[in-house]
């Protein structure tokens, strides 16, 4: 939901504007950072007085925050059916994600005003990506019986960029680089 939290962004006179530039909106790849309908499902992600939105209802969302019919159609055609086939890429894996870090898990528009900050509730992750996330691909992913290796590392307090920038981080990942080189 961090794409969609306008407290990440600076501010300005609207969501959709304090959200997501034209630039970036023209984008489908922004799209698919929406939560995925197949890890969320009805779980109620954004809340105002009136109506809940969950991952299931996101086109409706994106309708009443503001998105013009053709980018509500290219989230529909493009982003959200890559969240719902998603697939075990089947070549050796390792994931190395932070967690511990406090991560926008819901959005909440009392008054259902759109164009307002949100109250912002958190739940756990690297500051961008859900803990909830991570473990619905490492499920997806250590599941498949066709993945073959599969490693998931979780670094305690850590964020999404300091996986690669802390100190401590960046030597465990290393350290998975290189083993890896030494099995192949």
């Amino acid at each position: 939901m961090w794409p969609l939290a306008a407290s990440s962004i600076p501010s300005s006179s609207s969501l959709v504007g304090s959200v997501l530039t034209y630039g970036n909106r023209s984008f489908a790849s922004m799209f698919s950072l929406l939560p995925s309908p197949a890890v969320y499902g009805d779980t109620p992600l954004v809340i105002t007085r009136a109506k809940n939105y969950s991952a299931d209802d996101m086109p409706e969302f994106l309708s009443a925050a503001g998105f013009s019919d053709d980018e509500v159609a290219l989230y529909r055609a493009r982003a959200l059916p890559v969240t719902l086939d998603f697939r075990a890429p089947l070549v050796p894996l390792t994931s190395i994600n932070g967690v511990g870090v406090p991560t926008v898990d819901k959005l909440v528009f009392w008054d259902g005003n759109f164009s307002a900050k949100p109250q912002v509730v958190n739940g756990d992750g690297d500051g961008q990506i859900n803990l909830d996330t991570v473990l619905a691909l490492e499920r997806l992913i250590g599941d498949d019986p066709d993945q073959g290796y599969f490693k998931s590392i979780l670094i305690p307090n850590t964020t999404h960029k300091g996986v690669i920038s802390d100190e401590l981080a960046l030597k465990r990942v290393v350290s998975e680089i290189l083993g890896a080189n030494s099995i192949n």
